[in-house]
């Protein structure tokens, strides 16, 4: 009798056991909030120019175009030239972007080079510094500070055609 109360007493407690779990319930916990951004951008220029007034023309087939870019960052950053596309350029003659041979972009602070980086659309170029690489560190804080963004187009031997040349010059900034 005591070997079956005993038992049956064991039953009930692992019941217990169970019958606790069984009534475990879950909660979420949310988390909100924001983070600002550790990098804005103030203002860009848009590299734009009638005629040859601020143009620099090393010859009749080398265009380079400058452009403007003010950052503001709480930390360092480094600079990625990550594409030079095509957006809309209409030149004479049937040519097209895909024409160039040579279409660069470098960033600048002050006379300092940051980085610079190349595609060749037409192929007919061999490239000295590849897209997609990251600059060295630019020290932070950076409050309000220009940086020049110059654009380079140009043919080996081909005068550069008359038209509208609209190209995309896709650069990350990342904080370090």
């Amino acid at each position: 009798m005591i070997g079956r109360l005993a038992l049956v007493s064991g039953i009930a407690v692992l019941c217990a056991v169970i019958s606790d779990k069984a009534l475990a319930q879950s909660a979420n916990v949310d988390f909100t909030g924001s983070i600002p951004p550790a990098v804005t951008i103030n203002a860009t220029s848009t590299g734009t120019w009638n005629g040859t007034s601020g143009l620099d023309f090393s010859s009749p087939n080398l265009i380079r175009i400058p452009a403007t870019l003010t950052l503001s960052s709480a930390a360092g950053l480094t600079f990625t030239i990550n594409s030079i596309t095509d957006n809309g350029t209409s030149l004479s003659g049937g040519k097209t972007y895909s024409n160039f041979d040579l279409v660069g972009a470098e960033i600048k602070d002050g006379n300092n080079l940051i980085i610079q980086a190349e595609t060749s659309p037409s192929a007919n170029y061999s490239i000295v510094h590849p897209l997609g690489i990251a600059s060295p560190v630019q020290t932070g804080p950076i409050s309000n500070k220009d940086y020049q963004v110059y654009l380079t187009v140009g043919n080996n031997v081909n005068i550069l055609p008359t038209g509208t040349y609209n190209i995309r010059v896709k650069i990350t900034l990342t904080p370090q």
